[in-house]
């Protein structure tokens, strides 16, 4: 048995040829977090080639993150240059925005997310836009209406979305970012 497992290491790290070892990183940073340590799991993002890399059916290191409110891991793979606009980060953001991540939110809205996905389904999530408005949560909704109109106001301050909001508050919120009146 002994043989056998040394001739297997042999055979792919001494031929030369390439590994992807990126599934092996991977399994690595979720155990780390698993267990809590996300300093650990942040000390193995430099070796990763490819931090987009789907750990599991349609989940990647940034999802994972998201939902384990991992931040600082996210500033890591923001570093490295994780892929802002692939469908599964977005799925992470409406993530973060279910779990009421403000601080992911914000910190995913600084360093270049695209205003169209908080307004925009992601798969059978819902998308930031309509949970803010579904759960009441006023600091969610001003956060996305005030990032949203500044970006991308024809899209953000329109009527379908103001005959949406029955709120008082979220009404105050979407004058002052769009500067309108309902």
């Amino acid at each position: 048995m002994k043989l056998g497992l040394f001739i297997f290491f042999i055979s792919f790290f001494c031929t030369g040829t390439e590994i992807n070892k990126d599934p092996v990183y991977a399994s690595m940073i979720k155990a780390h977090l698993m267990q809590g340590n996300e300093t650990e799991a942040i000390k193995v993002i430099p070796y990763m080639k490819n931090v987009n890399y789907e750990y599991s059916s349609h989940l990647t290191l940034f999802s994972l993150a998201g939902n384990m409110q991992a931040n600082k891991l996210v500033s890591a793979l923001l570093e490295k240059g994780i892929n802002l606009e692939d469908l599964n980060n977005r799925a992470a953001i409406n993530s973060a925005c279910i779990n009421s991540n403000l601080s992911l939110v914000q910190l995913v809205i600084d360093n270049g997310l695209v205003a169209d996905y908080l307004i925009t389904d992601a798969g059978e999530m819902p998308s930031c836009m309509d949970f803010s408005l579904s759960s009441g949560n006023d600091k969610l909704f001003e956060l996305i209406m005030v990032y949203g109109a500044g970006q991308s106001r024809d899209k953000f301050c329109t009527d379908s979305l103001a005959l949406k909001i029955s709120k008082i508050e979220f009404q105050a919120i979407f004058k002052k970012a769009c500067k309108l009146r309902l």
